[in-house]
């Protein structure tokens, strides 16, 4: 799948589900069986916002430019090359000749405007994507294959956003009435087949994709067909794995220490663990902060003090993760090196608790507070999609216990989770967000992204992270930049709208025998699109 430009995705932080029980034909099969933890929540390019859906769409899509994965540079994909007009007012993008949707119909200058113009849209309710692309003031088509971007400000990232945005057909597309959830129209070099609710997606092998005669794609995605099995459980895709039904599936920590060593693996099955300098994803506990009673900044420094994540870390993590010190990966160079992460302390927590009004009043083992005129006790439910958080959850549920705080539970559906996230219907949610290289804050952080269909689902609001975050995304030069986006995370870190779990060290994987590679990881991805099937 291509290297994302910036946006992030939610993730559920793998989920649970029936596994399909049919085997894949051994090495004469030229399909590629891989896994989603969860199903995507929708196929439309426009609307959806989980990281399962930016992957099934990374196979069907393509776009201006692509990142080499060993280099970072960016390489020609629909544009055979590209010009900056004087102080970067415009870029014009030149489109290859003869390419077609995968209904055979061609892919013009006009299909690229309607990209933009449809996340501008709001009837598109693409909120989510707007932040990045803001700072173009419009797309003027020059002629059937010449597309002309015109820059509104000098934000840092607009080549690689532009670059990045998913070409869609116009004439597919052009109704945002149309939901279009589970059926998808592009370019790339896959075509949706069958795809089976809650079971299966298939895609078959797009033979007229442009990408074969280029040089940096010619040894791409080389499998005739992609299944994907939507297995929800953790133990079932393991087991998949180690039954060779599955060719690729990331491996937990746990997994990867205690349950790799003997037959099959080092024959039919092989693990690897490896570093790159791909951007690291996190989990979190977010706060509703609209809700009375997390609006309390020491309420939520409380909160975190209670986690106790040494322990989870080395129980269920293997000290394979760092402790998240903020609101995006520690190993950022935009991620302040001043601010240590939170840690477990029960007295810390009690104190905070108390200075911010809360008392067991009544005595019965529940704080309360009077809040307007009434007597509020500290209850709340917390959402999680995943059952492999619950073992996490339970140590949290417990240490709250002790301080006087009731948690409830609660396991829900994917799908039903994302519409509670959309709908503000929660109190607490624990979720996990995917990471680009680059960092750009305005999508989950800043005020404006907490309306309706934004990233910034806890409605965090500060003014001088607004403020910061709109100087850092206009300052061109990247050291200055760090400085400003340093002070963000820093701000954002002692708010603590959520509680920021772990920072991955490693990418731990496990792939079937089935599988020839270059090598274990590329620079920036492990780069399974140039994969190869032995017997080819």
């Amino acid at each position: 799948m291509k290297v994302l430009f910036l946006l992030v995705f939610l993730i559920a932080l793998g989920c649970s589900s029936k596994s399909t029980d049919s085997k894949h034909d051994g090495s004469k099969s030229k399909t590629f069986y891989i896994e989603f933890s969860a199903e995507p929540t929708t196929f439309n390019p426009f609307t959806s916002t989980d990281v399962y859906s930016s992957s099934l769409q990374s196979y069907i899509l393509d776009s201006l430019l692509i990142r080499n994965i060993d280099n970072y540079k960016l390489e020609p994909a629909l544009a055979k090359r590209y010009t900056v007009g004087p102080k970067e007012k415009y870029y014009t993008f030149y489109l290859r000749k003869g390419l077609q949707f995968h209904d055979g119909n061609p892919l013009t200058a006009e299909d690229v405007k309607f990209s933009f113009d449809a996340i501008m849209n709001d009837a598109f309710k693409s909120a989510h994507q707007r932040p990045y692309y803001e700072n173009i003031k419009s797309v003027e088509v020059i002629s059937p294959l010449v597309v002309r971007f015109h820059i509104k400000k000098q934000y840092f990232q607009n080549l690689n956003i532009i670059g990045g945005m998913d070409i869609v057909p116009k004439h597919f597309y052009k109704d945002p009435k149309k939901k279009l959830n589970k059926v998808i129209m592009g370019s790339g070099p896959y075509i949706l087949g069958k795809y089976d609710k809650g079971r299966s997606i298939v895609l078959k092998k797009n033979k007229k994709w442009w990408g074969h005669k280029t040089k940096y794609l010619s040894k791409a995605f080389n499998f005739e067909n992609i299944f994907i099995r939507i297995i929800r459980d953790e133990n079932l895709r393991f087991e998949s794995l180690k039954k060779q039904k599955i060719d690729l599936v990331s491996l937990t920590p746990e997994q990867f220490v205690k349950k790799t060593k003997g037959k099959p693996w080092g024959t039919k099955v092989f693990s690897k663990k490896v570093s790159n300098k791909s951007g690291k994803g996190y989990g979190f506990v977010g706060w509703n902060l609209k809700n009375k009673l997390f609006k309390n900044k020491k309420v939520r420094q409380a909160l975190a003090h209670l986690m106790n994540r040494d322990l989870m870390n080395k129980k269920f993590r293997h000290n394979m993760s760092i402790l998240a010190t903020g609101p995006w990966y520690a190993q950022s160079d935009y991620a302040s090196p001043s601010v240590r992460a939170m840690q477990f302390n029960p007295k810390k927590a009690a104190k905070l608790l108390k200075s911010a009004g809360w008392a067991d009043s009544d005595k019965n083992g529940i704080l309360d507070k009077k809040i307007n005129g009434k007597l509020v006790s500290f209850s709340f439910t917390l959402l999680f999609a995943s059952p492999s958080h619950e073992k996490y959850l339970t140590i949290y549920k417990e240490d709250l216990k002790k301080e006087g705080i009731n948690i409830i539970l609660k396991q829900i559906e994917w799908n039903s989770f994302v519409k509670a996230l959309d709908e503000k219907k929660f109190e607490a949610v624990v979720l996990g967000w995917s990471a680009g290289i680059e960092i750009d804050p305005k999508q989950v952080w800043h005020s404006s992204s907490s309306k309706n269909g934004g990233s910034n689902f806890v409605s965090y609001s500060n003014k001088q992270v607004d403020y910061l975050i709109e100087k850092g995304r206009l300052t061109s030069n990247r050291a200055k930049r760090i400085k400003i986006f340093r002070k963000v995370f820093k701000i954002i870190a002692t708010d603590a709208p959520y509680v920021f779990m772990f920072n991955s060290k490693y990418v731990l994987y496990g792939h079937t025998s089935r599988i020839k590679m270059e090598k274990p990881t590329y620079k920036y991805a492990i780069g399974e699109d140039f994969w190869k099937i032995k017997s080819e």
